[in-house]
């Protein structure tokens, strides 16, 4: 049987892995490494070890190895103008939660980015609880549902009647009803209350976040969907339970892989990864695109390569590249930045390929932009960063070249 849209669950011996299939094509591949899960989300008590004013920001032991990064912006505090060194000071224990993981390999490794802006997220509310504001926000995507007020409306006095002190931002349509609405705003309550309960040391953790597949499902809850297949029986009672406590319409999609299901898909989400570790990708006229990273960007050469055959190569390999880099995007989760060099073309026909390339970027879920082209042909594109890429999960840095790729012909 065929399926519009899946969402498979699979791991192996070495790592878990979400993947997206739209007509049987892997468009969005999540992996964690067994024993590396992810630390964004985690709030910990940490404690300050170095302040600098000359960059406001701080260092913080969280626990993890190397510190966090806390910047001065990402500090709540209600007086305003204030500098770092007024807020934190060495040895001082703060409360953060991670916001980014730690970036970069080798000796480019970056520590973990931390706020402390507390959020605890469920399907359809967002909680936070150290804004002493009370108030309910409906977030952008909500104001124009039709249920939007009704909504708003319902968790004030839901927040009244729990006397909760945070502020609750609601940031789904999905949830409309009285008791689901105050069945997540309970269960966020409780978490929070159980990190407090667990302060006894710094640094330390206080709260985990949801387990890999079921914090995808809360963040990308799949609605179009026809199918959730799971491809290890151990994995689908912890996801029914997630299921069934919060979209419990859907638990009829909810369904374990038989054997040969299992190696048609297991196969197929291999090749995904394979495809998405390649520098090199090759399109179906015989030309390629080139993935390259740095530390600033990510860049990408479109060139012909065994292109020869068919009416104006050029401008037909530039038109299959972009609907494969937009694929490749979300595929290899790559964010920031991204220089694209397209092959040369005259005017209408950059035009048309900027065109192509928009439409294809609209169908990304994360937040996507398109600056101009710039005087030397270059296209710039931003893409929100949501986790690491699957460049960083998958590869490490060599230790022979640290990663430049090059090594000494000549010895002095």
């Amino acid at each position: 049987m065929s399926y519009s849209q899946q969402l498979i669950i699979d791991r192996t011996a070495s790592r878990a892995c979400v993947a997206l299939l739209v007509s049987d094509e892997v468009c969005e591949l999540k992996v964690e490494p067994v024993g590396e899960a992810s630390v964004v989300g985690n709030v910990y008590r940490g404690k300050v070890i170095r302040v600098i004013e000359g960059m406001q920001a701080a260092f913080v032991d969280i626990g993890l190895e190397q510190p966090g990064f806390l910047h001065r912006r990402h500090i709540a505090s209600n007086v305003k103008n204030q500098n770092i060194e007024q807020l934190l000071h060495p040895g001082q224990s703060v409360i953060v939660q991670v916001t980014q993981a730690p970036r970069g390999l080798g000796e480019n490794r970056k520590g973990a980015a931390l706020s402390t802006d507390i959020n605890l997220a469920s399907r359809s509310l967002v909680y936070l609880p150290l804004d002493n504001s009370g108030r309910v926000i409906v977030s952008k995507s909500l104001r124009e549902h039709a249920e939007a007020d009704y909504i708003k409306s319902e968790l004030e006095q839901l927040g009244e009647n729990a006397n909760l002190s945070g502020a609750v931002i609601a940031r789904g349509a999905a949830v409309v009803n009285r008791a689901e609405l105050s069945s997540e705003l309970n269960w966020l309550a409780e978490r929070w209350n159980t990190a407090l309960s667990n302060q006894e040391r710094a640094p330390q953790l206080l709260l985990p976040e949801l387990g890999f597949s079921e914090s995808f499902l809360r963040d990308n809850w799949p609605e179009q969907c026809s199918r959730i297949g799971v491809v290890y029986a151990q994995d689908l009672e912890p996801i029914a339970q997630f299921v069934e406590k919060f979209a419990p319409s859907k638990a009829a999609i909810l369904q374990p892989l038989d054997d040969r299901e299992t190696s048609i898909i297991s196969a197929t989400i291999a090749a995904a990864l394979e495809s998405a570790s390649a520098r090199s990708i090759a399109l179906s006229n015989g030309g390629e695109l080139v993935i390259d990273y740095t530390e600033a960007m990510t860049v990408v050469d479109v060139n012909t390569a065994a292109a020869v055959t068919g009416e104006n190569i050029y401008h037909q390999t530039n038109l299959l590249a972009a609907k494969e880099l937009a694929r490749q995007l979300r595929l290899r989760s790559i964010g920031g930045i991204i220089i694209v060099d397209f092959i040369d073309c005259d005017q209408a026909e950059r035009q048309e390929l900027v065109e192509t390339l928009q439409g294809y970027l609209s169908n990304d879920p994360a937040h996507t932009t398109m600056g101009a082209n710039s005087k030397l042909g270059l296209i710039e594109i931003t893409r929100a960063r949501r986790g690491p890429s699957l460049h960083e999960i998958l590869q490490r840095q060599c230790p022979s070249c640290d990663g430049r790729g090059r090594l000494k012909v000549v010895e002095d």
